[in-house]
C-alpha cells in the first residue's frame, strides 16, 4: 500500500516543479501557500469493517433452492446476496422493527425497509423477477404488491441466514450493523498477454507460450480504478517459432530488416508507470485529467496575482497576464 507521505510528497513536488517551469514569482508565491495548506490537519475517520458471511456453501445453496426457483441463475443469486452486504444500515433498521420498545410500536416481520429493498430487486432484475418464485408461486398469479412482499420476507429470512441480523435469539440488540469487508472476496489478478495467438505472419496463428519463469516472476502493486492490489504476477508470454515476446502493454518482434523492435499497444488493459506499479486506464486517466486541471489552475492564481496585486519586477507597468484557455497570452 502506498504511504500518505509519499502522497504529500507527490502534492508538493509537482508544484515545485511548475515554479521552475515558469519561473514567476506568483508561482512560487502560490508553491508557498500550497505547502502551508499541506501542514494544515485534515480529520479523515477509517469505518470499521466486518468479515464477509462465514457461512458454508450448502447452507447458502439449501436457502436458494428452497426459497427460489430451480431456474434462477447465477449472476441473480449473487445480485440478491451482493444487494445485501451492501445495505448493512437499512438491515439495521429492519431488523429493529421486528423488536418493538415503545409501548405504540408493534413487531413488523416485513417491514417498509425490507420492502423498499425488495422492490428495487425486483426492478434490478426485470424480465429474471419470475426466477425468485417456485413454480406453485407463479401459479397463484400474485398482484405486484404480493410479490414485492414475498420478496421482502425471503430476503427477510436470507438475512438471519447471513448473519446480517443485529439480535440474538433473545431479542437483545447486538449492535448496529457495519459495512462489510470486501477484501474477504476480492478476486486474484494476474498480468499478462492480451493477444490469444502469435500475430506475425510467418507464424500461422502459433499459440503464445509461458516465458516468465517461476523465479523470475515479478511481484507488483496493481491500481485498478480506485483499489490497490499487492503481490500481483506479471506474466510475458512468447511464440516459441519466431521467438515473439508478448507483454501486456507491449510487444517485442523483428521487423522487416530483420532488427528487433518495441511495439506498445494502444489496446493494453493494464499500463506500467514505475519500478513495480501498473494501473488501468481508469486511473491512468484520472492523473492526466488532474495533471491538466492542476496546470490550469496554476495559470489561474498567477493571472489574479497579476491583475490584483500588480506587475512583480521586470515587467512592465500596465502590463499583466490573461489566461485564456489554458494558455498564457
Amino acid at each position: 500500500m502506498f504511504e500518505l507521505q509519499q502522497v504529500y510528497n507527490c502534492v508538493f513536488i509537482i508544484p515545485w516543479i511548475f515554479c521552475h517551469i515558469f519561473g514567476s514569482g506568483y508561482n512560487r508565491i502560490i508553491f508557498l501557500m500550497i505547502i502551508v495548506f499541506g501542514y494544515f490537519p485534515i480529520a479523515s475517520a477509517q469505518l470499521d469493517h466486518s468479515p464477509f458471511p462465514d457461512i458454508t456453501f450448502k447452507i447458502f445453496s439449501d436457502f436458494i433452492q428452497d426459497q427460489f426457483g430451480s431456474q434462477i441463475s447465477l449472476a441473480t443469486v449473487l445480485t440478491i446476496l451482493f444487494s445485501m452486504t451492501s445495505n448493512p444500515d437499512l438491515l439495521t433498521l429492519h431488523a429493529r422493527q421486528q423488536y418493538p420498545k415503545a409501548p405504540d410500536e408493534v413487531s413488523q416481520k416485513n417491514s417498509v425497509w425490507i420492502k423498499v429493498l425488495a422492490q428495487e430487486l425486483d426492478d434490478r432484475l426485470g424480465a429474471s423477477r419470475h426466477t425468485l418464485f417456485h413454480s406453485e408461486e407463479r401459479s397463484q398469479d400474485l398482484t405486484s404488491d404480493q410479490m414485492k412482499n414475498s420478496i421482502g420476507i425471503k430476503l427477510d429470512v436470507l438475512s438471519k441466514v447471513l448473519h446480517l441480523h443485529p439480535y440474538n435469539g433473545k431479542g437483545q440488540f447486538l449492535g448496529k450493523l457495519k459495512p462489510i469487508r470486501e477484501q474477504d472476496i476480492e478476486p486474484v489478478h494476474v498480468i499478462c498477454p492480451i493477444s490469444v495467438d502469435c500475430e506475425t505472419s510467418t507464424c500461422q496463428s502459433h499459440a503464445i507460450l509461458k516465458h516468465t519463469r517461476e523465479r523470475d516472476m515479478p511481484r507488483v502493486v496493481l491500481i485498478k480504478g480506485t483499489k490497490i492490489f499487492d503481490d500481483v504476477p506479471v506474466i510475458s508470454g512468447q511464440c516459441p517459432k519466431c521467438l515473439t515476446t508478448y507483454f501486456a502493454d507491449h510487444e517485442h518482434s523483428r521487423n522487416a530488416e530483420n532488427a528487433w523492435m518495441t511495439l506498445h499497444l494502444n489496446s493494453a488493459n493494464f499500463l506500467k508507470i514505475g519500478q513495480n506499479i501498473w494501473v488501468d486506464c481508469i486511473f491512468s486517466s484520472t492523473v492526466l485529467n488532474a495533471t491538466y486541471s492542476f496546470v490550469l489552475l496554476l495559470l489561474h492564481l498567477q493571472s489574479f496575482g497579476m491583475q490584483a496585486f500588480g506587475p512583480l519586477k521586470g515587467l512592465p507597468l500596465g502590463r499583466c497576464h490573461d489566461v485564456k484557455y489554458g494558455r498564457l497570452l
